[in-house]
């Protein structure tokens, strides 16, 4: 059983991890917004959950969960961390700024998540709200 879940958790990864990488991410442009910042260039160190970047239309934002529908509509459903560890950034001139933790988040606009895999589970570590991101 734990061999299965284990299998399950690799395919998962690998399915979402194609064409995006740890260190790059590719932002269509829609107007004119600053570059994502990205993750460290070092490799992930063994054991260490993967970084994935998940982008699509914000559907929800609950206290502890989000929810972002990808292209094609399908919903990914995201754990948030504890108060204030999840953090949000809007466009603010030309610069990415964050957002106070007791604003309303807006849904049902893009945006692009660097998420933790943990398991089976992708935990939002920061969310840009009004950027796209995945494969070119």
């Amino acid at each position: 059983m734990r061999t299965r879940k284990v299998v399950a958790g690799a395919l998962v990864a690998a399915v979402m991890v194609a064409g995006c990488t740890r260190t790059r991410v590719v932002q269509r442009r829609v107007g004119r917004l600053p570059p994502l910042p990205t993750t460290s260039a070092q490799p992930a160190s063994p054991g260490e959950p993967p970084i994935i970047w998940v982008g699509g239309t914000l559907a929800e934002a609950n206290a502890d969960r989000l929810l972002v529908r990808d292209s094609l509509g399908s919903p990914i459903d995201l754990l948030r961390l504890a108060a204030g560890a999840t953090v949000f950034f809007r466009v603010a001139g030309s610069v990415w700024q964050r957002l106070p933790e007791r604003d309303t988040i807006p849904t049902g606009g893009p945006a692009c998540v660097e998420t933790l895999m943990d398991g089976t589970n992708l935990v939002a570590l920061r969310v840009f709200l009004g950027a796209t991101c995945g494969p070119a």
